[in-house]
């Protein structure tokens, strides 16, 4: 057999086509299968390594799903016992506020009756003295005479 001239430009680029078409159908069917086994096999793990890690991913969003709905759960039962807290402390400061004015109240109408008191006393004491110089004066006339 003649060995082909791959000079000649036309025999040539026949003989080039037929060279490659003769050398992928003879010398790469040989490792075309292997390679396509190998790039299923590779394509399979690759997606059965991503089936898991999804799995593992949605597996760890539930957890933080489950975790977050509860540190919800208990956001709001904060929430609910800080208004409650913070309720009790505005009626503490109202009627700290209310007993204050009362006793405020009560003091200034004590401060009055004792002022009134202090007048009175001061009018008593008055008298006293009046009816003391009275008795100083006339009182062992008047047991004298015998009307005490």
């Amino acid at each position: 057999m003649p060995q082909p001239s791959f000079r000649h430009e036309n025999s040539s680029a026949v003989r080039s086509e037929e060279f490659l078409s003769l050398f992928s159908d003879k010398c790469l069917s040989g490792i075309k299968e292997p390679l396509l086994t190998f790039s299923r096999q590779s394509v399979s793990d690759h997606l059965a390594n991503k089936d898991m890690e999804i799995g593992a991913l949605r597996e760890h969003i539930e957890r933080r799903d489950h975790e977050l709905e509860a540190t919800s759960a208990e956001n709001e039962a904060l929430r609910l016992r800080l208004q409650d807290l913070e309720d009790t402390a505005l009626c503490d400061h109202e009627d700290f506020q209310e007993s204050r004015h009362n006793l405020t109240s009560l003091w200034e109408h004590s401060q009055d009756e004792t002022e009134l008191v202090r007048c009175e006393l001061e009018k008593l004491e008055a008298e006293s003295a009046t009816a003391r110089g009275f008795f100083e004066r006339w009182g062992p006339s008047l047991i004298q005479m015998g009307n005490f």
